[in-house]
């Protein structure tokens, strides 16, 4: 109900910038959160960690590469969420999961 809401009132922002003639942008977050240390936290799933990744890379000054790593999983809150504003006005969430 909350999802459709949200989408409902960001379609009625688009109708009335449309016919006002405004740009409209949406805004398109999608962003990861490690939580390495917390395994008991509400709403954690695992996450590809970007630290690792990171650190797995060649460092400066050696003239030689390691091999890749296969990927680093940690527990984590990913999202994505979208956001429809106007060049005037209040932004309007319009997704989030």
């Amino acid at each position: 109900m909350i999802d459709r809401y949200l989408l409902e009132k960001a379609d009625e922002e688009v109708q009335k910038l449309k016919e006002q003639g405004k740009r409209i942008l949406c805004i398109w977050d999608g962003s990861v959160l490690e939580k390495a240390e917390s395994e008991k936290l509400e709403g954690l799933c695992p996450v590809l960690s970007s630290k690792a990744v990171r650190r797995g890379r060649t460092k400066r000054g050696f003239v030689f590469h390691w091999p890749a790593l296969r990927p680093v999983w940690v527990m984590g809150m990913q999202w994505t969420a979208s956001v429809l504003v106007g060049m005037q006005g209040l932004p309007h969430l319009a997704l989030s999961r």
